[in-house]
């Protein structure tokens, strides 16, 4: 049986999807990628191939460009008889062929006797490049698919779209990268026994090499942790702790985000040279939760939960559970401290206080498939304080009797020595690109933003925000993503395919001849011919909210007009003010949906504020129901929700619900003076042509700042959009913050927009 893959061509009509990938390559991760095993002998190829949906299977699912099952595998190895996410590794019009015997090889991407024939023609690329689009996937599956086409023989069938080109060249920056456990790595199944053709010519001959989606397995041993846990030294007496326990806050404390321990414990009178100090440390209860915590002036021993002298007496009491189990825990932290604690708890004894949540026990349970596990460096390692010279007890009723053993977190050394108990300078940096960074309005831009640990100390909870362009407007700021955790020296890569926000220039529809500035500053004699785009319009931003769902808001510029009125006015209104009565019934905004050719799909008018019992203070939009408000072209049921800033502020507390004569003050910090709409539609009314941009025909304000009574339409203008980044970590009580910024350019002109007319 063959198989041409023309067949598998995506729909043109697939929306691009934005995705977030997060990695970090380190040296680690090399043991765990090593630990995939494949079979030493062929490999049948099964059921027949499943191919993908286009409607459903997006990058984001992990679904490949089609599924494919090998058949007759052998027990031990990581390949099994099942159902694998796959991709095409050559050209694309190779023929694929179902292979009863003798059956293909397969070879581990990252293992030393992969065949060199089979690596990328195109010059310096590497499988590792391929690897990292797998486990950055952006888009449809059909991007994907043209990304490793790109790197492995820089031709796709078809122009690649700006998220695979984006990919394709983000992953020239990482030759070297390595998977993290819980990612994926490919497995090469060698159909072609040739290696890849330097022509399409030559590849229509040959069979089709396919890359299967393998999981990187969790590896306990990790590279240098052996070295960092025999650097751990302690003081060989006991060790006194006089200072009161700081309990923890359990709503701030969330062990993840900021690493706190159920309460934290001060060391004292420890001398120099070892690997605690006279400091705080988070601290965990060892044994039973309902023994005695005694603040002891005597001192008590500590002890190296990977060290050779560890009291066995100390280890846990459930049969094959290790200490290596509780590191595991304080590395790969989820939840509460509650979660962290009752985790520990079930580890040591089995039991907790009380019922522990799905997040406890998920983590104990990973925490027992790992009886081996040695931490990285820069990660923490148990220091046990042994209070208690007793055995842990086999009930509850006997811990009672017993003074609690805590569990103290200490950084386990980096490579160069790093000690001092968990102290060091913690540094962070980051840098950002785009690409493309010249595009046209409504045309995707990805953003790549690497951080990097630049101190001593590991980081754990970064999180990457994006003002998104639009730095005086922070409701549609987003979060790129959170980097659990960043040994010293290690980076993160992290991506965001979004719309940049779109400027929008005025043109007058209404002309008055001579108008007068509201302000008072004089008149202007401004008929069309002379002001065709000199007003300041607005800006307009799209995201996709997933689901086939568009989500575009616009914000006028408050030149023209914004939220204020009554005594509250703000004083660039001039002395005729802002009345709520004029602007209630009569402002409004045109929108038109265009597909990628520029045809309008849907058009219709949205409503600012209406007098309406709908709402709680008597006035709110009423979107397209109503208010003036209606849709004149397309299905009317493709407009899924309409929101105002205004119907917004006179709502969303009921302090505002009379706010109807005078507005809060504009120094409210929880009001929204903008006047803007926010509006979601269904993009599966553009058809097949796909979702092409947002036209404002016409904008009504009645009045506007800058004229009487007036309507404008709208067009974009050309612009350069700069996002700030922003990377942001607690250590202790310090935030760390880093950013980074990356500019595009949108051009907009009649020159170098060819739909520039359409919009």
């Amino acid at each position: 049986m063959t198989r041409n893959f023309a067949a598998l061509t995506l729909p043109a009509a697939a929306l691009l999807l934005a995705t977030f990938g997060t990695t970090t390559a380190s040296a680690q991760c090399l043991t765990c990628v090593n630990a995939v095993t494949v079979p030493s002998g062929n490999v049948l190829l099964g059921s027949a191939l499943i191919n993908f949906n286009a409607s459903t299977d997006l990058a984001n699912t992990g679904n490949g460009y089609f599924t494919i099952n090998p058949q007759g595998v052998a027990a031990g190895t990581t390949i099994t008889n099942q159902a694998y996410a796959a991709w095409c590794g050559a050209w694309h019009n190779s023929t694929l062929q179902q292979l009863t015997a003798p059956g293909a090889a397969m070879y581990n991407t990252y293992s030393s006797s992969f065949p060199s024939g089979y690596n990328p023609i195109v010059s310096g690329n590497t499988m590792n490049m391929v690897n990292w689009v797998l486990n950055n996937k952006q888009g449809t599956v059909q991007d994907v698919q043209d990304a490793i086409w790109l790197i492995m023989t820089g031709n796709t069938d078809t122009p690649a779209s700006t998220t695979a080109q984006a990919m394709a060249t983000a992953a020239a920056a990482q030759k070297s990268y390595i998977p993290n456990a819980g990612g994926v790595l490919a497995v090469l199944y060698a159909f072609g026994p040739n290696p890849l053709a330097k022509d399409i010519t030559t590849a229509a001959g040959q069979l089709q090499n396919v890359l299967l989606e393998v999981p990187v397995p969790t590896v306990t041993q990790q590279g240098g942790c052996t070295t960092c846990v025999s650097s751990i030294t302690l003081p060989t007496g006991g060790v006194t702790a006089p200072g009161s326990l700081i309990n923890f806050n359990a709503s701030t404390d969330d062990a993840k985000a900021t690493g706190n321990g159920y309460f934290t414990t001060t060391l004292q009178g420890v001398g120099t040279g070892f690997s605690v100090a006279n400091q705080a440390y988070a601290a965990w209860c060892g044994a039973w939760y309902n023994s005695t915590l005694q603040q002891l002036t005597s001192a008590a021993p500590l002890y190296s939960t990977y060290a050779s002298n560890f009291a066995s007496l100390y280890s846990p009491i459930v049969p094959g559970n290790t200490w290596n189990m509780v590191n595991y825990i304080l590395n790969n932290k989820q939840g509460t401290v509650q979660d962290v604690q009752d985790a520990i708890w079930l580890i040591i004894t089995g039991q907790t206080g009380g019922t522990p949540s799905a997040t406890a026990t998920a983590l104990a349970a990973s925490a027992k498939a790992n009886p081996a596990y040695c931490p990285p460096a820069g990660g923490v390692i148990g220091i046990y304080y042994a209070f208690s010279a007793s055995p842990i007890a086999a009930n509850a009723t006997a811990g009672a009797t017993q003074l609690q053993n805590l569990i103290l977190e200490v950084m386990c050394p980096t490579t160069g020595g790093q000690g001092g108990g968990g102290t060091g300078t913690p540094s962070l940096s980051m840098t950002k690109s785009a690409y493309p960074t010249k595009v046209n309005p409504f045309q995707k831009v990805t953003y790549t933003y690497v951080v990097k640990n630049t101190g001593t100390v590991a980081l754990t909870g970064i999180v990457v925000t994006d003002d998104n362009a639009t730095p005086t407007v922070a409701k549609d700021d987003f979060t790129v993503g959170t980097i659990a955790s960043l040994a010293p020296g290690a980076s993160a890569t992290l991506t965001a395919t979004i719309y940049p926000p779109v400027k929008e220039s005025a043109k007058q529809t209404d002309d008055w001849g001579i108008n007068w500035n509201w302000n008072g500053w004089g008149g202007n004699d401004r008929d069309d011919d002379d002001h065709d785009d000199n007003l300041p319009g607005g800006t307009l931003t799209c995201k996709d909210a997933g689901n086939g769902k568009l989500q575009f808001e616009y914000h006028e510029d408050k030149q023209l007009t914004d939220n204020s009125f009554g005594s509250s006015s703000s004083s660039d209104w001039g002395w005729r003010g802002h009345k709520f009565a004029d602007v209630a019934s009569n402002d409004s905004a045109d929108f038109q949906v265009l597909d990628k050719s520029g045809n309008v799909k849907l058009g219709f008018r949205c409503d600012y504020v209406s007098p309406t019992s709908k709402f709680r203070s008597g006035y709110g939009t009423l979107g397209v129901t109503g208010g003036g408000g209606g849709v004149y072209t397309g299905d009317k049921t493709k407009v899924l929700s309409v929101e105002t800033s205004l119907s917004r502020n006179l709502n969303r507390q009921s302090k505002y619900h009379t706010a109807t004569t005078n507005s809060p003050s504009t120094s409210a910090k929880d009001g929204d003076f903008g006047h803007g709409y926010k509006v979601t539609v269904d993009t599966s009314v553009c058809g097949s042509n796909g979702f092409g941009g947002v036209k404002i025909p016409v904008i009504h304000n009645y009045p506007s700042k800058w004229y009487g009574c007036d309507a404008r339409e709208l067009h974009p203008t050309s612009s350069v959009a700069t996002n700030t980044a922003t990377a942001t970590v607690k250590v202790g009580t310090t935030v760390l913050k880093a950013t980074a910024k990356a500019s595009v350019t949108i051009d907009a002109s009649k020159a170098g927009w060819k739909d520039c007319g359409k919009y």
